[in-house]
């Protein structure tokens, strides 16, 4: 009989039976998506502005063009001010601007007074930034007007015409000079395909679905480790007069107990970077690159589940070390946040933790640590397992004899 594929079965439908693990795996993908879906989500937001044009004068039009330029922002007309602050409550709008009626005229007199109003949300963050671009928008229009009104009075001074016909000339080549070449050009480099530890990544679509697996993989460490109890079932005297009975090698039933799991998670993975795939680009070959990672570090934290449950007495036991030992491995891992600059020695150490080898991994693209890491772990947790187990398989049939 294959002893071994008899014993994946088992573990495999143990776990499908257990609806708990089935929960926690499932938040497991959930919360992985969560980078995902914000940065696609982020690609294509604007801000929604209010316009509220009480002036309905020629400088108000002109205003409302010029603020139109801004990037990332969208305007919509509104007629009604009321109206638009009572959306902006409901969370239609970002803000809300109402142009002031005297807008033109006090354009027109080369005055700054209460120029408009701007209402934005108690919690948004962008209400400063946009008043200073709509302030800046009110000044350049403004210059333009006073550097108008001096050169119509220049010309007035020297006898040449300075009529309404020439002054909108004038602020029509003014307006269409305004638009011409650049004075100052600035050429952004950026490194391709590299980020830092220090910074989590989040400026393009592939590194922030590394940034989500790596958020499944810290969460994927708990899974394993609660599915890893059957370390302490098969201490039980009846499973191991049972198991010896049957002539059962115990490195066996280590060796399928582990890669059922790492089978669960695999696949779990499988789905997130598929899903992870219907909102952000991602090229086959970073799928696999990211698909064999995830292996690598669930061999490695089925090794390190099956040390630890060897080492404690009861489930009660493992349900307490398991939440600890994952926020350890995911927190000195930088798996979630990078670690602050003066937590030197807390980093050297996290060299040992699998999820360290998985983010230095994905971010130097270089394998080797985590290859070497995953056999490692992976082979001394079945060495410790089946120790454990044959240990308790002769005990018992020396106690049965």
């Amino acid at each position: 009989m294959n002893w071994f594929w008899t014993f994946f079965q088992l573990r495999f439908k143990q776990i499908a039976q257990q609806m708990t693990l089935w929960i926690l795996l499932l938040t497991t993908v959930v919360v992985a998506l969560i980078p995902v879906i914000n940065h696609a989500r982020g690609a294509d937001d604007t801000i929604r502005i209010a316009v509220v044009n009480e002036d309905g004068g020629r400088f108000s039009a002109v205003f409302i063009e010029a603020i139109q330029d801004v990037g990332g922002t969208e305007y919509v007309m509104a007629a009604d001010g009321d109206e638009a602050l009572k959306a902006l409550a409901a969370g239609r709008y970002e803000g809300v601007i109402i142009i002031d009626p005297d807008f033109t005229e006090q354009m027109e007199a080369l005055v700054f007074n209460d120029m408009f109003t701007f209402y934005v949300s108690p919690t948004s963050s962008i209400g400063m930034v946009l008043v200073e671009i709509f302030s800046e928008k009110v000044v350049e229009i403004w210059a333009r007007e006073v550097l108008l009104a001096d050169y119509m009075e220049f010309r007035a001074e020297k006898g040449l015409t300075a009529d309404e016909a020439v002054k909108e000339l004038t602020r029509a080549g003014m307006e269409e000079a305004s638009l011409g070449d650049a004075l100052i050009l600035v050429d952004y480099h950026l490194p391709d395909g590299e980020w830092s530890l220090e910074e989590p990544p989040q400026s393009n679509g592939a590194q922030v679905i590394a940034q989500g697996v790596l958020w499944f993989c810290a969460l994927a460490g708990f899974f394993i480790l609660l599915s890893s109890r059957w370390v302490i079932d098969q201490r039980r005297s009846a499973i191991g007069e049972r198991m010896l009975s049957l002539g059962v090698n115990p490195a066996l039933t280590s060796l399928a107990a582990g890669m059922a799991v790492v089978v669960y998670c695999f696949f779990a993975l499988l789905i997130t970077l598929a899903i992870s795939g219907l909102y952000v680009p991602l090229t086959p070959g970073l799928f696999v690159q990211y698909l064999l990672a995830g292996l690598l570090y669930f061999l490695a934290m089925a090794g390190f589940a099956v040390m630890i449950s060897a080492l404690v007495r009861t489930s009660i036991d493992l349900m307490i070390v398991a939440p600890m030992f994952t926020m350890v491995n995911a927190v000195l891992g930088g798996m979630f946040a990078a670690l602050p600059d003066w937590a030197v020695v807390l980093e050297r150490f996290s060299l040992l933790l699998p999820g360290r080898l998985l983010n230095e991994a994905l971010v130097s693209q270089q394998w080797v640590w985590l290859l070497v890491a995953a056999m490692a772990y992976f082979a001394a947790g079945i060495g410790v397992g089946t120790a454990v187990t044959g240990k308790g398989y002769k005990e018992n049939g020396m106690s049965k004899g």
